[in-house]
């Protein structure tokens, strides 16, 4: 591994804004992620410019979003109002249970409390992928 010189910083830098994660931009400038960590440790000014670098291809993507989503791509509408505006966007299941609790349930209510518990992790594994194999690094869905 060489010295992290000014020249390797400003070449870093552009690694990251080209959207090379941490690693990846260390070992295109010949320097280790723990040289990184020290030298973002030791000066706040290259620590945010490294922040602001990442920060670059994000804003990029989120642009390219939002123009599909404006020239109509619907799952590009939807993922961007959930992400933007959960508050007003996020799918939220509810479910009310009224009468008094006794500290016992009967067994019909009981049925019912099941059968909804049931419906729910249904739900839930439906959402899920079939299985994730994570090999190298990288995560599959098969």
């Amino acid at each position: 591994m060489g010295k992290f010189t000014e020249e390797r910083k400003v070449q870093l830098l552009a690694a990251l804004r080209r959207g090379a994660g941490r690693g990846q931009a260390c070992q295109a400038v010949g320097i280790s992620t723990v040289t990184l960590w020290n030298h973002m440790k030791d000066d706040e000014g290259f620590a945010q410019a490294v922040r602001e670098a990442e920060a670059v291809p994000v804003e990029e993507v989120e642009n390219a979003l939002l123009r599909k989503a404006k020239n109509g791509d619907v799952r590009a509408m939807i993922f961007f109002l959930k992400c933007r505006a959960p508050e007003r966007w996020s799918e939220v299941s509810r479910y009310e249970i009224q009468g008094m609790v006794s500290g016992q349930i009967d067994p019909e209510q009981r049925a019912v409390l099941d059968k909804v518990l049931a419906d729910l992790e249904r739900e839930e594994t439906k959402a899920l992928p079939a299985v994730i194999d994570v090999e190298d690094g990288v995560i599959e869905e098969t």
